[in-house]
């Protein structure tokens, strides 16, 4: 599971936090997190998914999504901005023209601090996650997932050109669409500036 390197430096980590709070204040949970933090970010597990790693570990994936969430503040606090550009570069790459128009489109986000910080994205727009039985799958409208990229991202004009050519397939709807939704934006960002 983890490199002689990667094992080294998990040992070292141990022997720092034993030292810094004493071996009898330190709690099972605190152990386990920093274990986890180290097995997950390990070279070999990094394109694990939840069912692979909960395999790997003998846990269940309920119980991989918990200690993702719990470990990442701790030991690897996430950046927001390359968080949420990971996402809406995988967004607009599985994003199937065949969708059509005026659809919600279904993300899978499986990985708990994506998830958490994509809903954040979306509440700082002012939109809303549908959620379906499988809590994995996030519905949203396309104009939600365009907000974000125009709030978000790094030459959001690119991203957002992309995303439209992949839902929208009439090519005069698509330039029809484009030129609304940038009108719309300029005209909330100068009526935000009142």
């Amino acid at each position: 599971m983890l490199s002689d390197i990667e094992s080294k430096n998990l040992g070292k980590a141990i022997a720092d936090l034993v030292a810094d709070r004493g071996l009898g204040a330190i709690a099972k949970k605190d152990y386990e997190l920093l274990v986890f933090h180290y097995i997950s970010s390990a070279r070999s597990q990094q394109k694990d998914d939840n069912y692979t790693l909960s395999n790997k570990l003998k846990i269940t994936g309920a119980r991989v999504k918990t200690l993702r969430l719990e470990a990442a503040p701790r030991h690897d606090p996430p950046d927001h901005a390359k968080t949420l550009k990971t996402i809406i570069n995988r967004i607009v790459t599985q994003i199937k023209g065949s969708q059509g128009e005026g659809k919600n489109l279904v993300i899978s986000l499986e990985n708990p601090i994506e998830k958490r910080e994509f809903e954040h994205a979306l509440r700082r727009v002012h939109h809303a996650v549908e959620y379906g039985i499988n809590r994995d799958l996030l519905k949203i409208s396309p104009l939600a997932l365009f907000d974000v990229i125009l709030a978000k991202i790094d030459d959001p004009e690119t991203k957002f050109k992309e995303v439209v050519q992949k839902i929208i397939s009439d090519k005069n709807a698509q330039t029809i669409f484009s030129v609304k939704r940038l009108h719309f934006a300029k005209r909330s960002t100068s009526l935000a500036r009142r």
